[in-house]
């Protein structure tokens, strides 16, 4: 095994194991059932990829954790992301006075924390000002890409691969900025409910009334555009003109599964997502804590740090 390609599977296997620690300590289930998610990730490293994995443990822990004490930790996560939402517009003013001034990149950039759920769970106050020193510490050039989005041609078609529950209502945000501008805008969500991520029964419950320009449609339970679900991507690349991918399991498994996208399909995705893995970014972005970098760009980026574990 290739050097790079050994420390990538010691990073995932790490972001891997936080993870399933994270989730056992806020649910509170057994010892017993740790060892199994432990278990499982050892047991696929040597033929599944990280987004395969990290879905696998997400099923594996819907699975093993209680109906009704999944449905409450969802809530409960859904209830601190009001705290944001409360004061989203306040965050979004104070970002655009310290120099982000498209209205797009500011709400894709308060999405992304959104859909952090550990932050979510640890924040008890929402200081506007404090975050939206945040957000802007290091500089984020890269968010310079999405002014395309606010000077889109009426009637052009964005699609929007929703992430976790936390998110949703900062989704809806951006969602009634692009119909503002006349954008007619398709919103994937996964049929079912998978452990902290947004089923479209959740899309259709926090979005409520939905104008006409606004659809709202399933993928399955798969991880998006792995080798065996490829019509996923067919599907969406088809439907739409540009396609915002902010959850990481989505960027990472379109990342993994590189070879099915051609240029035409890459260019057409926005991936916008929080810089947590220096080996899926290959350390190039260097202290950039957020990324907003069209497919082809960001494919050509990082292409040569990708690579199946």
């Amino acid at each position: 095994m290739p050097k790079d390609q050994y420390l990538r599977g010691i990073e995932c296997v790490k972001c891997l194991i936080n993870y399933s620690l994270f989730y056992s300590k806020i649910t509170n289930i057994g010892i017993k059932d740790v060892k199994v998610v432990l278990k499982y990730i050892v047991d696929s490293l040597a033929d599944k990829t990280f987004s395969e994995i990290f879905f696998g443990v997400n099923k594996l822990l819907s699975i093993i954790t209680k109906k009704d004490q999944l449905n409450d930790l969802r809530n409960k996560v859904f209830r601190k992301s009001m705290i944001l939402y409360e004061k989203a517009y306040a965050t979004l003013d104070l970002v655009k006075k310290f120099g982000v001034e498209n209205i797009i990149s500011r709400i894709l950039l308060l999405s992304i924390v959104a859909d952090d759920v550990e932050l979510m769970l640890s924040t008890s106050y929402w200081d506007p000002y404090k975050q939206a020193k945040l957000l802007i510490n290091p500089p984020i050039p890269s968010f310079e890409q999405t002014k395309i989005l606010d000077h889109l041609p009426y009637g052009l078609k964005v699609g929007l691969i929703v992430g976790n529950i936390s998110s949703l209502l900062i989704d809806r945000l951006l969602v009634e900025e692009l119909v503002k501008r006349g954008i007619k805008v398709n919103v994937y969500a996964r049929e079912e409910k998978l452990l902290l991520q947004a089923s479209k029964d959740d899309v259709l419950s926090v979005f409520g009334h939905l104008p006409d320009l606004v659809k709202i449609d399933s993928v399955s339970g798969k991880p998006l555009f792995e080798a065996d679900n490829k019509s996923e991507l067919i599907k969406i690349t088809n439907e739409n003109d540009i396609i915002i991918v902010k959850n990481f399991i989505d960027v990472e498994s379109i990342i993994s599964n590189i070879v099915y996208l051609d240029p035409s399909i890459a260019s057409r995705y926005l991936f916008v997502l929080k810089n947590k893995c220096d080996y899926l970014s290959g350390g190039i972005f260097g202290d950039q804590r957020y990324i907003a970098l069209f497919g082809d760009q960001f494919i050509q980026t990082i292409s040569g740090s990708i690579s199946k574990h």
